[in-house]
């Protein structure tokens, strides 16, 4: 087998009937990455380096457009789909034996909808940083219109978006890791008021049903010895 110079070997290999093409042996810059091999239906070896050498070429191209899309991709691009109750997120949760509800996933996606795509959609993911985000959650908090819930749970929807495309290798630092969420404002200890009940009540707050279904029976027991 002899070797070419440029990252690869040819050598012969028979097809039948006395005939024989030039397959190359492409080496990988990665000892953990396997070598490849493949044919270059060249009966010439000089043909089969010249081919083997545009493949190559070809390869690099396609791996740097590739890089290119990877680095440049926006949250928007990213966030189409994620939600899907049979999408990647969905399937990864339950692979691992975490409930994850269609109501649940209905909500986070308007959520991501409504909010999170208006805000971050045209930012690429790698331009997104801690000092911006704890700046979006600092405006919604300096809005007494939003409750303190609501913003931790836009963070939240944030943030696993975020997480998912640190798992993809899109970022390889999560930076909503660093934003805190905000406070609740203090309220004195006593009977729920009948908005704080609607909310325990609504299943597609909660991330998983047992939860929702442990508030329901909490109320319902209360309810019964009072």
């Amino acid at each position: 087998m002899a070797r070419i110079d440029g990252g690869f070997s040819l050598y012969k290999r028979n097809v039948g009937k006395g005939k024989f093409v030039y397959y190359a042996k492409i080496l990988s810059n990665s000892p953990t990455e396997p070598e490849r091999r493949v044919s270059t239906k060249q009966t010439s070896k000089t043909a089969a380096a010249l081919w083997t050498q545009k493949y190559l070429e070809d390869l690099a191209n396609d791996e740097l457009r590739q890089e290119q899309e990877r680095l440049n991709i926006t949250l928007s691009e990213f966030a189409v789909g994620f939600w899907d109750h049979d999408g990647d997120y969905a399937q990864s949760r339950r692979a691992r034996l975490r409930t994850v509800s269609k109501g649940f996933l209905d909500n986070r996606a308007s959520v991501t909808k409504n909010h999170i795509i208006p805000q971050w959609g045209e930012y690429r993911l790698r331009d997104i940083t801690p000092k911006k985000i704890d700046r979006w959650v600092i405006d919604m908090a300096s809005d007494n219109r939003i409750a303190p819930a609501t913003i931790n749970q836009r963070l939240q929807v944030l943030k696993v978006i975020l997480d998912e495309a640190c798992k993809r290798e899109h970022l390889t630092d999560n930076p909503s890791q660093y934003v805190k969420p905000v406070g609740n404002h203090y309220k004195e200890k006593g009977v729920l008021s009948l908005e704080e009940v609607r909310n325990l009540l609504t299943p597609t707050l909660w991330e998983e049903y047992k939860h929702y279904t442990i508030a329901l029976t909490t109320i319902k027991y209360n309810i019964n010895i009072s």
